[in-house]
Formats: structure tokens, sequence, C-alpha cells
């Protein structure tokens, strides 16, 4: 994104298949390279840093203060800040989620664990997970969410989900059903107008959803003027969002 509101093409990550942003950095991966850029790796967008080509290919990139996780469709490994592999850390199928200073994957044998500031809070049985800063939430066989944290295991939501994500603090289930639903003052609240979501994501205080005739719809705190507005500010109920390119 530019500095007048619109966005322009980036070479280096051209045919990325994954990213990942953090705090004060992102990473992506693309054909045959991992590439980040940001703070603690001294690199911008434009000129990334390459990381360990060794572990490659991975399919996923997560990320977590200044460490980089991957997953390449078997197993869960990290990097450190210089850009070197570590040991592979869960073998799973599934691709990892992370949020605040945790990773968390689901391993072969169903159960979810964290690695992090989460560590030791575990969730069994989960097939997708959402992760914010001290708090855990997962999407059980039978469609209910359950969340953790590391004072224990919070009570059962019956919310026939089908995806999840944090907004903020918040936590937004979208049903089965195309409905939407988010957490206000710890309370589960529909979302009036929603009534075709599919797929769910969030990062930092926003949260997007594909909603009716396949347009991109999002809401949240908007404080850089991320959601594609002419100005900063909060955006209160989902709205449609049209990028254009300079």
């Amino acid at each position: 994104m530019n500095g007048q509101g619109g966005f322009r093409s980036v070479a280096a990550l051209k045919d990325a298949t994954s990213i990942a942003l953090a705090e004060t950095y992102g990473c992506a991966v693309v054909p045959h390279r991992l590439l980040c850029f940001g703070g603690p790796f001294r690199a911008t967008i434009e000129t990334p840093a390459v990381f360990d080509e060794a572990s490659l290919p991975a399919t996923t990139v997560v990320a977590k203060n200044d460490v980089v996780c991957t997953h390449d469709g078997h197993s869960l490994r990290c990097f450190d800040g210089e850009g070197h592999a570590g040991k592979e850390l869960m073998a799973t199928t599934l691709p990892p989620a992370a949020g605040g200073g945790s990773v968390c994957g689901i391993g072969d044998d169903g159960a979810a664990r964290c690695f992090g500031e989460l560590s030791g809070v575990t969730l069994t049985a989960m097939t997708s997970l959402a992760v914010r800063a001290g708090r855990l939430c997962g999407i059980a066989a039978d469609g209910s969410v359950v969340c953790a944290t590391k004072a224990g295991v919070e009570p059962r939501l019956q919310a026939n989900a089908d995806a999840i994500a944090f907004r903020g603090d918040s936590l937004c289930i979208a049903h089965k059903n195309r409905t939407l639903s988010c957490e206000e003052n710890g309370v589960l609240r529909p979302q009036s107008g929603v009534f075709s979501a599919k797929g769910l994501v969030g990062a930092a205080g926003n949260a997007c959803f594909v909603g009716q005739e396949n347009v991109a719809f999002c809401w949240g705190d908007n404080s850089q003027a991320e959601l594609g507005t002419p100005e900063k500010g909060a955006r209160e109920v989902p709205a449609a969002i049209f990028f254009r390119a300079n």
C-alpha cells in the first residue's frame, strides 16, 4: 500500500502462496524460497531476507514475536531471527495458527498444543484453531467451539462453527449457516446484516470474510486505513472492500 492509500505490486513477493504478518515484520512463502522483511531481519519488502532453503518446500508460514514457523504439510518447525531452521516441533498435516506470543498446531493425534506464551495449554479433538495473546480457541468435530487460557478450559460454545478468528481480543465465528457472530463484552452476539459469510480471517484489530458475490467484507480498528478506506478510523460493521492499484 502506498502513501496515497493505493496499492502496488511487489516483485519480490510475486507468486506468494502464504504470507504472515507480525507487529514489526512479515514473511512470505514464494516458489523455492521463504522471504522475510521488517525490523528483526534488517530487510525491506522490496529486498527481503532469504531464509534457510533446506527446510523448504513450505506451504504455510506463521509468525510470533521474532520467530517464524513453517509448515510443509507434514510437520511444524521454526526459524530463529537469523533465519536458521530449528528442529521439528510437531508432526501435523494441518496448518498452524499464531497470535500474540504463541504458535499452536494440531498434532496427528488431534490434540492442539502451543509453543511460546501458551506453552502447556492444550485442546483435544480439534479441526482448526485461532490464537490471540493468552487465549487459544478451536473448532471441534461437532462444530462446537472451545477456548482455553493458562487458567483452564472455558465452557464449550455450541456454535455450529465453520471458521473462527480473532478481531482484536474478541472471538468471531462464521457459522455453517453462513451467519456471523462475535464476542461483545464477553457475550457472543450475531452480526446484523451478514447472511453469506464464507471463511473468516483476523489480524490485529481487524477481521474479514468473503460475502455476497465473492466480495471481501472487513471491519475493525482500521488504525492505518489498512481496510482500504480513504481515512483512518474504526469501521464498526462489516463493509465491502474494493482494492485499487495505482
